[in-house]
């Protein structure tokens, strides 16, 4: 019986012992959170200090910018220009050219082009595209300006320089065919002004 009561006082003992501990590592626990917590708020407040500076209201003239409190915002819409009645060539547009003897056998079938936007029609001949001083260069003639030009002028001009200037082809017997296979293309950036209440 008596070894039976030091064993129930050794286990008091043991888990009043152990409850200690607990508390012990709870309370020093709590204190590293309380340290990590103000070292955080420490450095945060570092970002509050005021910065040395010169107050806007003595800075020169020379460095303030436009007052816009006169300015006026105008309808963008305004700034577009009227679609030309038709389409005048220039640097970056791709034509498709076939001339038979010249850009293609005799008897062959012109190649077609499937654009892949339904925005161009599907075209005949081979991609010649507008060099950037606005010229195109074709076999035996050369260079021929293109810029500015419909494509019913700039037809014209290719059949003259192969039929009456060169004599590389028999007038009425020229097979000349001119189409836009691909327009030239520009990237615009628009730069939107917000107000307040607009968002």
């Amino acid at each position: 019986m008596s070894f039976e009561l030091k064993k129930a006082e050794v286990e008091v003992k043991g888990s009043s012992r152990m409850q200690t501990y607990r508390n012990r590592m709870n309370t020093f626990k709590w204190h590293i959170f309380c340290v990590l917590c103000l070292t955080v708020m420490w450095n945060g407040c570092a970002a509050i200090h005021p910065q040395k500076g010169v107050p806007a209201q003595y800075l020169p003239t020379e460095y303030k910018g436009e007052i816009r409190s006169g300015k006026e915002t105008i309808d963008l819409s305004l700034l577009r220009q009227p679609a030309p009645k038709h389409y005048l060539l220039d640097s970056g547009d791709v034509l498709g050219v076939y001339i038979e003897g010249v850009l293609g056998q005799l008897k062959d079938v012109p190649p077609v082009h499937f654009p892949r936007t339904q925005e161009v029609a599907p075209s005949l001949g081979y991609p010649i595209p507008i060099r950037e001083d606005g010229t195109i260069s074709l076999p035996l003639i050369g260079t021929v300006f293109a810029r500015g030009l419909t494509l019913t002028q700039l037809e014209e001009t290719i059949r003259r320089k192969y039929t009456s200037e060169k004599s590389i082809l028999r007038e009425g017997r020229d097979r000349i065919l001119i189409s836009l296979q691909k327009p030239r293309s520009y990237r615009v950036l628009v730069i939107r002004q917000e107000n307040a209440n607009d968002i």
